[in-house]
Parts: structure tokens; C-alpha cells; sequence
């Protein structure tokens, strides 16, 4: 095995000297700039093109495909202009089939990329960087969809909210948007400054996904344009105190009822800073991710939904060798600060839970979870995070600090993490890992070392394995095409070798990998593991059908994995299939089967009707290995106003339980 690292790691030199020589990776590319127009008649939102100000506004047109960097034949037009409250954004979206518009998604913020739509990317901060780029999105329908830089909870008060109108036309499609500067973070400054914008279109029949200033098949974001003298406006920052309170009563038995409140609050200090704070928050009506039944030897990631940690997350993080919110339980105080300031990203989170109410008063604390997130900039996609990471509780401590330098230029990349972690007991440990990759067009290349002792530990974090060095490659291509029956295929190659720290072996593994996707919209895929995992010597086959894999609402499909692991027979089945029945009632079911030394199976049935835009019944059966939950919720959640809530049974218990809450949610 590492004889075959070291040859594929000369090929991968090898070829980017080639693609050095070539000029592939070191071209020069235009830099798209408009410069900003104020107006003082702003539009009306209403999906049409004829104010006076689209008249005056920069227009830009010429949008390429994002794979293949040639002029699309369905062009975009785009307008922009600005005043003192907002950036107002129009695109005519020109159509020569405007039958094939495909436009499903009606929720907000739901999946938007099996649809039409039309994107604004705004870098208020002209970082370069994708984690301080926001994006705005509408599709045919009019539904929106926005990620706003840092990490936001879904609650309109404290998203932000925006407005959009779209209408049809006999060559396609309008979108209007009226995006608030009170929504982003931005510079606190009164000087025109330059800030980094893109637009861009997906034409869901072609698959093309055009763009202004192309970004490429790799989302190069230094490549985005620029918007040129924009003055940022200090009357649309305030210095506002924003909360929301709740209250809920519920019955959990028949001897058991509940009545709670607590209250969320949230203050911009600055117009890039800005400040959380959660007493007794409820997530009872948080729905988690079922975790799969599949065999795995290492614990997997999952996305955590609780609006507290999803504020500022992006800045905080959320994954493998950092914190992993998910490891934190119920609390009853939580803080956050998170923002930018000049080329420095800062993010902090305590989170303390108390033993009993009494135990507020005698300031003895059950838990306490704490994160402080450094990050400077070097450069286009360049930066240095540290993290901070501490886990306090009645038996134990633990805290941890990584360092992750990263650094591109053009297509060349690396990447590096340092950590180091203490434990009670006298356990102290440390880990090294270093990366570099290479990417272009379709191809992605990828050479790791690591190094993992034996007492690193991280408690509120994610760590798949300990006293562990070793190497891994991936290899990778992908490509696209316009027309015929193929129209799209990817394939790989991924290889692992890892020792112990004394030598001894601990796991070495081969993966392999290819897919399609045809022009009937189905798709196809295939993979093959073998390796070693300690005394174990496994083998799988996957096989994966996807149908109608372009409409979320009808897409239908199986996995299916044969071979051995851990010296047994393993065998691995999962259909699933998704589908809207009328407008607005949704199912999806999927099944898992799993035979190994025990057989396991789990089963998730989700039905959804949304009585209005705002107004809906949500329900998620699960049966997993004899034992069953269910949950049925009515749910009034409002763009703005009072959210309410009646859950009967619980949401990510393992078991029904006997309990019906109502909750509601007052904004103030």
C-alpha cells in the first residue's frame, strides 16, 4: 500500500508540473467589476421591469457555463442599484422552452437545487472567502431561499427578511429582490468601499448552471466580481434588542405535567457583531436526523437543527476535530458573540447548565461547554482558525486547542491541523494533519498525513480514531455533457493506510467508485471497498438506482451493499421513495435492512401537508428494531408574528411517549 501511495504521489507532482507548464492553472483570470448606482426611486418589488430606476442601473449580461466557461445560449440580464435601506437586485431570465421551467419547491428555504432559480452572492467584507459570502435565491415560483454569512436560525426576526416577486413572460422568466442591509453584516464605515457580488442562474432541463463572473466547477471564490463605490448606510444599523419568548404547557403522563418558558434574545453590537443569549430554551420540537442502522466502525456526523447553535455556526464550527454541538445536552444558559471585524473572525459560546434552581443561587454548575473561535484572514481563500474548546462537568475536564492553517493558490491547496488536548487524570495528547490537493475542472486530487496519539481528546467534538498515523489519497473525476444519453459521470479512488503508534497495523483500505446520470433523469452507481480493520479483512460491493434523481417529489430509488466486515457476512438494503400527492401534501418513506451478526432493520415514514405558505401538519413514523415513535405536530410558522406549536409525542425519542405540548413563540 504505501508503495502505491508513493507512485500515484509522483504521477499526481508529475501532472501538476505539466499543468503548470500548460499555463492550466496560472491563466490569468477577468476580473468583472460594475460600478454601484444610487437610486432615490426605488422599485416596486412586483416581478416586472418597468421602473424608472432599471432604466439608469448597471446591466450586465454574458453569463457562461460554470463547467465549461463558454457563453450560455439562454443569456441572463441583470440589473443592481442601491439606496440607504436596501440592495435591489432584478434578472430577466431569457427562455427558448419555456414549458421546461421547472419550478417544486414552495417552502421557504427549503431544497432549492432540483429547481429553476436565480442566485445574488454578496461579500459585504470583499474577503474572497466563501464563509462571509451571503446568498439570495428565488426560483419560478417565487419561493426564496437565503444563507446569510456566519450562520443563522431559521426565525424571520432573526434571519432577516427580504423581499422577492418573480413573473412570467413569452421569452421566460423575471425576478425581482429587495435585500435590507439591516439583513447582512457589513464594514462600520461611512467611505465607499468595494465588496465582492455574483449572479447567477440554474436552467434545471439542461443542467446548466451559468454565472456572471464564473466561479468554476470548484467555486474559485476569488473569482466573484466586484461591485465598486457602494456606500454602506449607517441608518439601517441599530442598535436594537431583538427577543423572542416562549412558553409551553404540555402532558407528559398522567401524573406528569409540564409548564415552561424561557426567552431568547439577540443585539447587534456592531453592524458585523453581534451577540445571543438563550435562557431555558426549548428543543422539543426540534426534529434531529435519524441516525442510520448501517455498520460502521467509527461514529458518524450529524447536522444539528437547534436553532441556538445554528446562530453563528459557521463562525463557532461544527465537525470532525472541532466542536460538534451535538455533544452538548439540554442547557439552561447560553451565550454567543460572533462577527467580523477587518480581516479578524471571532466567535464565542458558553453554554452552563445547572444542577437545580437552587444551584443558580449558590453558583454551582453542572456542566459547562466553551468555545472561543479565532479566525485571520490571509489573503484570498486563505485564513488561520483557532479554536478553544472546553467541557467542564461534575466528574471530569477536558479542553482542547487546534490550529488549521489553509492556503490556495489557484488550484493548488493546503491544509494543516495542529491540536492539542488536555484531560483530567494527567492524559494530554496531540494530533497532526497535513493535506495538499489539486484540482481542475473535474479532476481533484487529494495526499494526507496523520497523526493521532493515543490521549487526544476532544469531548465536545467528533474524532473517528485515536493512537493512529498514517497516509490517505483520493483521486477523483468528474465531467458533464449537454446533450445525449450520458449526461454525467464521475469516478474515484480514495486509499487509507493507518498504524499504530507502535508500529503495529490498524487499518488499510482501497475504495473505488463510478457514476452516471442519464438524460431520462436517472442515475446509476457503483463502488468496491477492500481493506484490513485490525485482525478483520473486508470486502464490499455497493450498488446504487436513482429515479426522476432531478425532482425531489418524485424521486425513488434503492442501495444495496454485499460482502463481509468484521468476519461475518454483511448485507446492506435501503429503498426510499419521495412524493408530492395534489399541491401541497408530501411522503417520504425509506427502509434500511441490515444482516450481519445481528439483524437490524429501521423504517421512517414523513408525511407533510402544508395547509398554507405558513400554516401546516407535519408527522415522522419510525420503526427501529422493535421499537416504534411517532409524532404529530400542527405548526404556525410565520414570516413574521407569533410561531405556535402542538406536538403530541416526541420528536427523537426512541419510544412514543404519552405527551401533547403547545407551545408559542412571541417575537418582540
Amino acid at each position: 500500500m504505501l508503495k502505491v501511495l508513493r507512485l500515484i504521489t509522483m504521477v499526481i507532482i508529475l501532472v501538476v508540473i505539466i499543468g503548470l507548464n500548460e499555463k492550466v492553472i496560472s491563466q490569468p483570470t477577468e476580473t468583472k467589476s460594475l460600478d454601484a448606482v444610487k437610486t432615490l426611486t426605488p422599485p416596486v418589488i412586483d416581478g416586472k421591469l418597468d421602473d424608472s430606476c432599471w432604466e439608469k442601473a448597471p446591466r450586465v449580461t454574458g453569463f457562461v457555463d460554470k463547467f465549461f466557461d463558454k457563453i450560455v445560449a439562454d443569456q441572463t440580464i441583470v440589473y443592481i442599484v442601491y439606496d440607504d435601506e436596501n440592495i435591489y437586485v432584478a434578472f430577466h431570465c431569457f427562455e427558448s422552452q419555456p414549458d421546461k421551467i421547472v419550478a417544486n419547491e414552495t417552502k421557504r428555504d427549503g431544497s432549492f437545487w432540483n429547481d429553476d432559480y436565480v442566485s445574488f452572492t454578496i461579500d459585504p467584507f470583499h474577503a474572497h472567502q466563501f464563509d462571509y459570502r451571503s446568498f439570495f435565491l428565488v426560483n419560478p415560483i417565487g419561493t426564496q431561499f437565503s444563507q446569510i454569512a456566519g450562520g443563522r436560525a431559521s426565525k424571520t426576526e432573526w434571519k432577516g427578511d427580504w423581499r422577492s416577486a418573480v413573473s412570467r413572460t413569452p421569452d421566460g422568466w423575471i425576478a425581482e429582490m429587495a435585500i435590507p442591509f439591516a439583513v447582512i453584516n457589513y464594514p462600520s464605515t461611512d467611505k465607499p468601499v468595494t465588496i465582492g457580488i455574483n449572479f447567477d442562474r440554474k436552467q434545471q432541463h439542461t443542467n446548466i448552471n451559468s454565472f456572471w463572473s464564473n466561479v468554476g466547477p470548484q467555486d474559485h471564490t476569488e473569482n466573484d466580481g466586484h461591485l465598486v463605490g457602494i456606500v454602506f448606510p449607517k441608518s439601517s444599523f441599530k442598535h436594537r434588542l431583538s427577543t423572542m419568548t416562549y412558553s409551553s404547557a404540555g402532558i407528559q403522563s398522567e401524573e406528569n405535567n409540564t409548564l415552561r418558558a424561557g426567552l431568547d434574545a439577540k443585539y447587534p453590537i456592531t453592524s458585523g457583531i453581534t451577540a445571543v443569549t438563550s435562557i431555558n430554551p426549548d428543543f422539543s420540537s426540534v426534529e434531529q436526523d435519524v441516525e442510520s442502522i448501517d455498520y460502521s466502525y467509527q461514529e458518524r456526523f450529524y447536522p444539528d437543527h437547534r436553532p441556538f447553535f445554528q446562530e453563528g455556526g459557521d463562525i463557532i464550527g461544527n465537525g470532525q476535530f472541532g466542536f460538534y454541538s451535538r455533544r452538548v445536552p439540554q442547557f439552561d444558559l447560553g451565550m454567543k458573540t460572533y462577527g467580523k471585524v477587518g480581516k479578524v473572525t471571532v466567535g464565542v459560546l458558553d453554554c452552563v447548565d445547572f444542577s437545580s434552581s437552587s444551584a443558580i443561587k449558590d453558583n454551582l454548575i453542572n456542566r459547562n461547554d466553551l468555545v472561543f473561535a479565532l479566525k485571520g484572514d490571509l489573503g484570498n481563500s486563505s485564513s488561520i482558525p483557532i479554536h478553544f474548546i472546553r467541557n467542564d462537568n461534575k466528574e471530569s475536564w477536558n479542553h482542547a486547542l487546534i490550529l488549521e492553517p489553509n492556503y490556495r493558490w489557484k488550484n493548488l491547496s493546503f491544509n494543516s491541523l495542529i491540536g492539542g488536548s488536555q484531560t483530567i487524570g494527567g492524559k494530554n495528547g496531540r494530533t497532526y494533519v497535513s493535506q495538499v490537493g489539486w484540482s481542475d475542472k473535474g479532476f481533484y486530487s487529494s495526499l494526507a498525513g496523520i497523526s493521532i496519539s493515543r490521549d487526544f481528546e476532544i469531548t465536545d467534538g467528533l474524532i473517528p480514531f485515536n493512537n493512529v498515523k498514517g497516509e490517505a489519497l483520493d483521486l477523483g473525476y468528474g465531467t458533464e455533457w449537454r446533450s445525449g444519453i450520458v449526461r454525467g459521470a464521475n469516478t474515484g479512488v480514495s486509499m487509507v493506510k493507518l498504524d499504530q503508534m507502535d508500529g503495529s497495523r490498524f487499518m488499510s483500505s482501497i475504495s473505488t467508485y463510478g457514476g452516471a446520470k442519464f438524460s431520462s433523469d436517472h442515475s446509476v452507481g457503483l463502488n468496491f471497498d477492500r481493506g484490513k480493520y485490525q485482525d478483520y479483512q473486508d470486502w464490499t460491493l455497493g450498488l446504487s438506482l436513482t429515479g426522476n434523481a432531478s425532482n425531489q417529489y418524485k424521486r425513488y430509488g434503492v442501495s444495496m451493499s454485499y460482502g463481509r466486515r468484521e468476519n461475518a457476512d454483511y448485507k446492506f438494503l435501503s429503498p426510499y421513495f419521495n412524493f408530492k400527492l395534489m399541491k401541497n401534501l408530501v411522503f417520504g418513506f425509506s427502509s434500511q435492512y441490515l444482516w450481519h451478526k445481528e439483524n437490524r432493520n429501521q423504517h421512517i415514514l414523513s408525511i407533510n401537508y402544508d395547509i398554507t405558505s405558513e400554516k401546516g401538519l407535519g408527522s415522522r413514523l419510525v420503526y427501529r428494531d422493535g421499537k416504534f415513535n411517532a409524532f404529530i405536530t400542527y405548526r404556525q410558522a410565520v414570516r413574521k408574528g407569533v410561531d405556535a406549536f402542538i406536538i403530541v409525542g416526541d420528536p427523537n425519542a426512541e419510544q412514543m411517549q404519552k405527551r401533547a405540548v403547545a407551545k408559542v413563540i412571541i417575537p418582540i
